[in-house]
């Protein structure tokens, strides 16, 4: 079993991903499909390419959790207001109790009004 490169991170995803179909006749086959991919990675002797798949998978998912989850102290929440840049998405980070204010974007440049 040394030469197979066997279960990581990516195959419980795709595992846990696959319960939802099998609980219907008509997508059991997806959830088959899903688990053969599985098996294959399981068992493949690829090593190298199943590692790079699964460090892509986490650089994906860590990407998609920053964007899910805003770090901020908590002591900002009421000191700060937050607005997003409509160009860029940006966050940016505005104090309190200013009134009307012209914001321009660090990131951008893009320049809009708000009320803090």
């Amino acid at each position: 079993m040394k030469k197979y490169y066997g279960w990581d991170s990516l195959s419980t995803f795709l595992a846990i991903c696959s319960l939802p179909f099998m609980l219907s006749k008509y997508t059991i086959v997806l959830s088959l499909i899903i688990w053969l991919i599985i098996l294959y990675r399981t068992f493949s002797t690829g090593t190298a390419r199943r590692a790079y798949e699964k460090q892509t998978f986490l650089a994906k998912l860590t990407q998609l959790a920053s964007l899910l989850i805003i770090k901020r102290p908590p002591s900002a929440e009421k000191n700060y207001r937050y607005f997003t840049c409509p160009s860029c998405k940006a966050n940016l980070r505005v104090p309190r109790g200013k009134g009307k204010i012209m914001l321009t974007c660090s990131v951008c440049g893009h320049k809009f009004q708000k009320k803090t």
